[in-house]
């Protein structure tokens, strides 16, 4: 099972909960339980390096993969849309 931050644990137990905050505590519920599907899939090494993609550098003879935001954020997209397809059995 997947914790929630203490940051948001407190925002739980807070008392002055606004409707926005009820929007974003509903979105993180959201992702959780959407980790938590993928939480157990057996991804090999490989099958998270083919979605990764090529290294864009090397450090002593090490491949390397220099990211940004953006690429953090296609990254993880890519990640979750290799859990499914192998969830799936595609």
């Amino acid at each position: 099972m997947i914790r929630n931050p203490p940051s948001v644990q407190r925002i739980r137990k807070s008392g002055a909960v606004t409707a926005d905050t009820k929007i974003l505590l509903q979105h993180i519920d959201n992702l959780v339980a959407q980790l938590e599907r993928y939480e157990n899939l057996d991804l090999t090494d490989a099958n998270i390096m083919e979605v990764a993609g090529p290294a864009t550098g090397e450090i002593g003879g090490v491949d390397l993969w220099e990211l940004g935001g953006k690429d953090l954020t296609r990254l993880a997209r890519a990640f979750l849309a290799a859990a499914m397809k192998a969830r799936s059995g595609s």
